[in-house]
């Protein structure tokens, strides 16, 4: 899983199918006033986790 944010950018253990782009899961989670988007693509083969500001 990639965290991340304007400066900063962190390594998750946490990983999606291989394979072409099969699923897309947003999560749309509030917390600190931002909004969370998970996103898979598993044509990078791990969790891309967009912030964006609420």
């Amino acid at each position: 899983m990639l965290y991340a944010s304007e400066d900063q950018a962190y390594v998750l253990s946490e990983d999606c199918t291989t394979g072409s782009l099969v699923e897309e899961t947003f999560a749309n989670l509030e917390q600190e006033n931002e909004v969370f988007v998970k996103v898979c693509l598993t044509v990078v083969d791990d969790f891309l986790v967009m912030i964006i500001s609420a």
